[in-house]
């Protein structure tokens, strides 16, 4: 894994792509940075383990799902993380937002307090995310069954490519 020299990063891709399992630690090392950098500057005591618990979560949800679509024989994982994960995010928002705010309207000022990060706040980030990850890896591993990721020749075996200007189907 390259960190800082781009050259032989750049003559490594011009002679092709990186397999999944190569790009997967780029790929955390991405989400662990970017996951990092939105905890700063800390504002609370329990902030620390909020961000721990963020963090831990998009890793380990992350090589959760890199397992569904076949681990290692798995085909094209950044690409399915990147283009499922949105249309599951979006799903997944508008599906626990109204149930969120009416969670979070009744138990947050219970515990109301000077500190911005209560541990209820840490047990709903957790609980959130481990939902996320279950429902992404589900849909991941149908996918992968669907297009015989893990099996050899699978490429064969795909659908052709279409267009549509629909939304959503």
């Amino acid at each position: 894994m390259y960190f800082y020299k781009i050259k032989p990063l750049k003559e490594r891709l011009a002679a092709g792509p990186l397999s999944d399992r190569e790009s997967l630690p780029y790929f955390i090392a991405f989400i662990t940075m970017w996951s990092f950098l939105i905890y700063l500057p800390p504002e609370a005591s329990l902030y620390y383990i909020e961000m721990t618990v963020s963090i831990l979560s998009a890793v380990v949800g992350t090589i959760f799902i890199y397992f569904s679509n076949g681990g290692s024989n798995g085909r094209d994982f950044v690409h399915r993380y990147v283009v499922l994960g949105w249309v599951i995010s979006i799903r997944f928002i508008t599906v626990l937002l109204l149930p969120g705010i009416i969670l979070y309207a009744i138990f947050k000022p219970m515990g109301e307090t000077n500190e911005k990060t209560l541990w209820f706040d840490v047990t709903m980030l957790l609980g959130i995310t481990m939902l996320y990850y279950a429902y992404f890896s589900h849909h991941l591993r149908d996918l992968s069954k669907r297009m015989g990721s893990s099996e050899p020749g699978a490429a064969a075996n795909r659908p052709p490519a279409t267009t549509s200007r629909a939304v959503d189907r």
